[in-house]
């Protein structure tokens, strides 16, 4: 398959997958594709899921990095960016999805999103400034503060750590925070969701 074959079947794919509400995300994503393809992108073997990752979805996750860094930079005024904070934020919906069934178990399903957020902005917030916001369970409103598990810096940023091992293929220390965390069993299926 040549340069052009390859963009012309994105492009075709892309065509059908898009609404025009997202019109401009398809550019965005198709000026992308492009580029990549142009700079030498090896449109062989494409069915095979190791050149695939290689050649598409490496230089993807380079560019979404690369990008969150830079968000990250300005919305903190800073010029550096720990790892762990370009993972939250690319990684957000794997971080946000864990952290809300992690309360949806320990904690019951009220408010599980209100508290998935704000753990995730405080931890956020500190490992890029260095300032964490305690919880402060006498305001008048506290629907959205941890009440039995994530409570307080160091216990949200070992999770967090061992959540990252995890995504990266590395259940270990994912496995011994559970384990600290004493969950002692989780009853039904149905108190696991996809």
């Amino acid at each position: 398959m040549n340069k052009q074959d390859l963009k012309n079947s994105l492009k075709r794919v892309i065509d059908q997958m898009v609404s025009e509400y997202n019109r401009e995300r398809y550019h965005l994503l198709s000026d992308v594709l492009n580029m990549l393809i142009d700079k030498g992108f090896d449109t062989n073997k494409l069915d095979d899921p190791k050149v695939f990752r290689l050649n598409l979805m490496v230089n993807l996750d380079f560019i979404i990095e690369k990008l969150s860094e830079e968000i990250l930079k300005k919305k903190f005024n800073t010029d550096t960016v720990p790892d762990l904070a370009v993972f939250m934020f690319k990684e957000y919906a794997f971080v946000e999805k864990h952290l809300y069934r992690l309360f949806e178990v320990c904690e019951g399903a009220t408010c599980c999103v209100d508290k998935a957020r704000t753990v995730y902005e405080r931890i956020l917030e500190y490992i890029m400034t260095g300032n964490f916001k305690d919880f402060d369970y006498s305001e008048e409103y506290t629907y959205m503060y941890p009440k039995m598990i994530l409570k307080d810096k160091q216990e949200i940023l070992d999770y967090i750590v061992a959540l990252r091992s995890l995504y990266n293929g590395n259940p270990v220390p994912y496995l011994k925070f559970m384990e600290q965390l004493n969950i002692t069993k989780i009853t039904t299926q149905k108190d696991v969701k996809n």
